[in-house]
């Protein structure tokens, strides 16, 4: 059983701490990824999920839903990341500089118009080609 799992159930506890309303759809996305939250007590709590191979990529696509915004890696093969809790209408490619070396607590931000930028910086990140790189990203509304 999932639930068993430390660190599912870790990611659980989170996901009900900060939106005590989930549901399972909301829940599904935390099998799917590595699991950033961002936030603070004066704003709602947004997640981003960032795929760590193909079939994450994969899933994280099927399980966006009307509302959420899917990031892609343009120029490079990389991660798909899926920001869910925004309300924001965006569609468009943005250039974004990748950091070498980045330390998560950096992005603890609490200002949504900075989330998209920041989970862009994060997701190519992941993309070890694209370090220290500037490179295009795909940004959509489901």
């Amino acid at each position: 059983c999932l639930l068993t799992d430390p660190e599912f159930s870790n990611k659980l506890q989170i996901m009900i701490d900060n939106w005590p309303d989930c549901n399972a759809d909301d829940i599904d996305l935390l099998k799917n990824g590595r699991v950033i939250w961002f936030g603070s007590k004066n704003m709602k709590k947004i997640i981003l999920i960032i795929g760590r191979n193909k079939e994450d990529n994969e899933r994280l696509d099927g399980l966006a839903q009307k509302g959420d915004i899917v990031l892609q890696l343009k120029e490079i093969n990389g991660p798909t990341a899926l920001i869910r809790g925004m309300n924001l209408e965006i569609c468009k490619t943005m250039k974004i500089q990748i950091p070498e070396n980045f330390n998560l607590t950096d992005f603890q931000i609490d200002d949504e118009a900075q989330i998209i930028k920041q989970a862009a910086q994060i997701s190519g990140y992941y993309s070890v080609p694209a370090r220290g790189r500037e490179i295009l990203i795909g940004v959509n509304n489901i």
